[in-house]
């Protein structure tokens, strides 16, 4: 995926095509829209207008690494596109290359907001939001769609496309006639519910059955139908039921998308509702209950299919809520109002990888949330036009006994349902969160500290106190160290960390300039079978040679027989528990990687199921024949044990597609999930990864070892297992996301050459997060000390601080209590100025300055300081009780 980001344009004209009246299809192939074609590194690529309507594109492939061909419409004015769910695309693809014509070419649809933007840049980036890899394939016109729900799109002003010359990273040519762009969405006046179109179905009026009310104040009335009738805090009325069904709900793929609410036989008695039913029209059977625990409510069941048949089927779980007033939020600085968004059109705002969600209003904040201790594919809605938030779970049946011996015709599913503080949104729902779950964000280690690799360090020349100094204390790659360099490490508390690459099989294929699926996969073939020609070429590979294919290796180095039975059962575990794509197709993502493959650079990628009960899989081979090998060798050679193991591209290497292999199914141990389009059933990505990382962390944290990861794609389910919280960036993208899943846990990042400026790595203060290798020592020199006194202290969620601008952020960390809060403080804004904090904390007695000159002075319960443009600074609140 291309790292750029498109500036912020200065856009204009065109109003009265601004003010047009709103349609469920907007074409983006007429006037005044223009798209143009655009490639790096020079690559060839023209698009010109086809007879009638549409495109002809046309692209000549230089090979080598991806030059992200693409078509850029860069629209007239911003607009709002939320009445839109999808962006569809009719498309034609010819190539005279065999691989294309066997297997077709993948795009991606990119959407930007010019109100979403990266805020740690000087430049106010903004954010690339893509969707899927969506396949093409040759020989007639084809349709793909782009979901467009997850991503912010009130004022869209650039949408494109991508025509990835890879996974073919030779010299080639291919053509796309791209016939038909369209954004689609529900007409005005209909009514639309988790993507699909639903007729209005207001509840009919019947009794009461009873209140079930928490701790705090918050009380559900429940009718004698198992829906929520009314929402109240503290004897205050929030919300009634309107025009659309609340508590359990279901939807299966086969009823044309209908929502059935659950019904059945309704209980209520002792502080639990609970819900029995047999939906003899859908074929499932139900069986849930709303229990109150202290300040919240569990939400939990099982849905099971009564026939044999692959079932596609989407539980819900909805509250009635009231939008006047409110505002959902989609980050823990960013919400929309509710009415706006209720004046949108249909449009539904969806937040995925978070554990909870956050409708705050003047009476009430109320979320709903899941445990992050049982993965689910699942999301949380706000319906303005229902009336309802909701949490959906997404799950796959079918008639298949798991190998621990459950029917995957049954599922579970579980949320949570409690209140916040209304004036802190979503950060009150974190600081919530924290408290019911203190354990997925306890800091294990006892301290924070940066990424550090052996090759960076030993080409910065830095002597250890330098090291030191800027806070190296990971090492990633500890096994390139010698063992004097490994020991010196232990000695002076870096933490020496066992690399491996977990999901992926890589080998080479160098010794060709031109590879193809077919040649890669009877490379993979011969290998296995072990056929002597193909094992001599591959031998002689500069990645089999000194790479193992990607893998710590623990055998002789000069013993061939046991270097090629190692590299077997990594290539019996890519054939064993490769991940296919829909159409039945092991995944062998053949591209140039000439970075660390060498030789032509050309290589696979082979993405796995890492559920660790696939037999002879990459999960067990990874803790089996890759992982405790090489701990136990290294603490035989060095006298001393790792610290720890790093994990790369985890939990879910976002470009690949989720997993089709029907027979790895039997091996999932969380709920299956489906293809939200075909409605296939499939493993997600996320779900065997955190298999594996719990399984991990099992065998290895009694032994006192930590988890660091290289974070991709979707992770919030595997955060409660991880340690350290890496990024391979310029910066963090999303610090607010990672601060909050990471908790009092470290978060990292490497910009890898990039030399940031100074103003890019400080901002990262304000997060408490740690730069990495490639950040200037000089930068780095009076963070560090800083980052380990806030990491010392914790941050909170709830910074019981504003400012008197917009443009100054603050986050806090540390209690009164603690006798000393830092407060971080960025200026967002452009010109230098006074700020001045309102503290809800008692009054400090001292205020000093120990980041950044802000000249801090207090007043009363807050601070003053002064800050230039993107200046981050950080000041210390001393709190004194006897005072």
């Amino acid at each position: 995926m291309s790292k750029r980001l498109l500036k912020l344009l200065v856009l204009g004209g065109l109003a009265a095509f601004g003010a047009a009246a709103p349609a469920a299809e907007l074409d983006l192939l007429d006037k005044p829209f223009q798209w143009r074609p655009e490639a790096e590194g020079g690559m060839a690529l023209t698009a010109k207008p086809l007879d009638g309507n549409g495109l002809l594109v046309e692209a000549e492939a230089d090979g080598g690494g991806e030059s992200y061909p693409r078509l850029s419409c860069v629209l007239p004015e911003p607009l709002d596109l939320r009445r839109y769910q999808k962006l569809e695309l009719e498309l034609e693809l010819t190539s005279s290359n065999p691989d294309i014509v066997a297997n077709g070419k993948n795009i991606v649809v990119c959407l930007y907001d010019e109100t979403f933007c990266q805020e740690n840049s000087a430049q106010f980036e903004i954010i690339q939001q893509t969707s899927g890899l969506l396949p093409v394939r040759t020989g007639a016109i084809r349709t793909v769609a782009a979901d467009l729900t997850p991503m912010q799109r009130g004022k869209v002003d650039k949408i494109d496309v991508y025509l990835y010359e890879r996974p073919y990273s030779y010299p080639h040519e291919y053509t796309f006639r791209v016939h038909s762009i369209r954004l689609k969405g529900a007409d005005d006046g209909e009514l639309l519910f988790d993507r699909e179109v639903v007729a209005p179905s207001k509840p009919a009026p019947v009794g009461a059955l009873g209140n079930l009310t928490t701790a705090d104040g918050l009380s559900l009335q429940f009718r004698t139908d198992g829906m929520v009738g009314e929402v109240s805090n503290s004897g205050q009325t929030l919300s009634t039921i309107r025009n659309f069904p609340t508590g359990w709900l279901v939807r299966d793929a086969e009823s044309s998308g209908a929502i059935q609410p659950v019904g059945g036989n309704v209980e209520l008695e002792a502080g639990k509702l609970t819900q029995q039913a047999e939906l003899e029209e859908l074929q499932l059977r139900f069986e849930a209950s709303v229990t109150v625990r202290d300040d919240y409510l569990e939400l939990s069941g099982t849905v099971e299919s009564l026939n044999p048949a692959d079932r596609a089927v989407t539980v819900y779980w909805a509250l009635p809520v009231r939008c006047d007033g409110s505002r959902w939020y989609y980050g823990l600085n960013r919400s929309i109002d509710a009415t706006d968004a209720a004046q949108a059109g249909p449009y539904e705002p969806q937040l995925n990888d978070y554990p909870f969600c956050s409708l705050a209003g003047p009476a009430a904040n109320l979320a709903l949330a899941v445990d992050l201790g049982q993965p689910t594919d699942c999301h949380f809605n706000f319906n303005p036009a229902a009336g309802v938030i909701y949490v959906a779970f997404n799950l796959g049946l079918a008639d298949i006994r798991a190998v621990d011996g459950r029917s995957l015709r049954q599922a579970e599913f579980k949320a949570l349902l409690f209140q916040g503080d209304p004036a802190w949104g979503l950060r009150s729902i974190c600081e919530k969160y924290y408290g019911i779950f203190p354990e997925y964000f306890a800091d294990r280690i006892g301290h924070g500290g940066s990424w550090e690799l052996t090759y960076f360090r030993e080409k910065s020349g830095q002597t250890l106190p330098a090291i030191l100094d800027g806070g190296f204390r990971f090492n990633w790659t500890a096994l390139e160290d010698d063992r004097e360099s490994f020991r010196r490490s232990a000695d002076n508390g870096i933490k020496n960390l066992l690399y491996i690459e977990p999901q992926f099989l890589q080998f080479s294929m160098g010794d060709y300039t031109s590879p193809t699926n077919a040649q890669t996969m009877a490379r993979l073939t011969k290998l296995i079978a072990q056929d002597p020609d193909e094992w001599d070429k591959f031998n002689q590979l500069h990645y089999t040679k000194n790479s193992h294919c990607g893998h710590p290796y623990s055998g002789a180095p000069d013993d061939p027989a046991a270097n090629q039975r190692f590299i077997t059962a990594l290539l019996k575990a890519a054939e064993s528990s490769g991940q296919y794509s829909a159409d039945g197709e092991m995944i062998l993502n053949l591209g140039w990687r000439g970075d660390w493959i060498f030789d032509s650079g050309f290589g696979a990628m082979i993405p796995c199921n890492l559920s660790p009960a696939i037999p002879d899989g990459k999960g067990q081979v990874n803790l089996e024949t890759v992982i405790e090998p090489a701990l136990q060798k290294i603490t035989a050679e060095y006298e001393r044990g790792f610290d720890g193991i790093a994990l790369d591209c985890f939990p879910d290497f976002g470009p690949f597609p989720n997993d089709y292999r029907r027979e790895n199914f039997r091996f999932a141990r969380y709920p299956l999930s489906f293809d939200p389009d075909s409605k296939q059933l499939m493993n997600k990505n996320t779900l065997p990864a955190v298999d594996f990382l719990n399984t991990l962390a099992a065998r290895y944290r009694p032994e006192g070892m930590m988890i660091f990861a290289n974070v991709f794609g979707e992770f919030a389910f595997a955060a409660p297992q991880l340690d350290v919280f890496g990024v391979e960036n310029l910066f963090v993208p999303d610090p607010a996301k990672f601060r909050m899943l990471a908790g009092n846990k470290t978060v990292t990042y490497v910009p890898y050459y990039a030399d940031p400026s100074k103003a890019s790595v400080e901002y990262h203060l304000l997060w408490g997060i740690y730069p990495g290798r490639d950040a200037r020592l000089e930068y780095l020199r009076p963070m560090v000390p800083v980052l380990d006194q806030m990491h010392a202290l914790h941050w909170q969620p709830v910074t019981a601080a504003v400012g008197d601008s917009p443009d100054l952020r603050i986050e806090r960390y540390g209690q009164p209590d603690d006798g000393e809060v830092i407060f971080a403080l960025h200026n967002a804004g452009k010109r230098r100025r006074r700020f001045t904090v309102h503290s809800a904390l008692p009054a400090a007695q001292e205020i000093e300055a120990i980041f950044g000159d802000s000249e801090p002075e207090l007043t009363g319960n807050g601070f003053a300081v002064t800050l230039e443009p993107q200046q981050t600074a950080a000041v210390k609140c001393l709190f004194r009780p006897d005072r």
